[in-house]
């Protein structure tokens, strides 16, 4: 996930502290420039689904909407015409099948 390569900058925060700007991409990869505001802030400790069940859970559900999409995704490359123009063919494609 995005936001968890940026939570080690935040460490020696306290709860209200506000942060200088910071660049990230979005989920779509789109460029940002975020502030933070450390509302809350929970101690280093093993994981446990009691303390982390909402965090597991959305792990879970993120994992296998990604997986659901993966499979359409292959389903629908089998079945659909693709014209990809000749200079974009070398392109590193996430899903493989795009260029026939």
């Amino acid at each position: 996930m995005e936001n968890e390569r940026y939570c080690g900058k935040f460490a020696h925060s306290e709860v209200g502290d506000i942060s200088a700007p910071v660049a990230i991409k979005n989920e779509r990869g789109k460029d940002m420039i975020v502030v933070v505001r450390l509302k809350n802030k929970i101690a280093e400790h093993p994981i446990s689904i009691v303390e982390d069940y909402q965090e597991l859970r959305e792990q879970t559900l993120e994992k296998k909407k990604a997986e659901k999409f993966d499979k359409w995704i292959q389903e629908k490359l089998d079945k659909t015409y693709i014209n990809v123009r000749e200079e974009w063919h070398n392109c590193e494609f996430t899903h493989k099948g795009w260029v026939k």
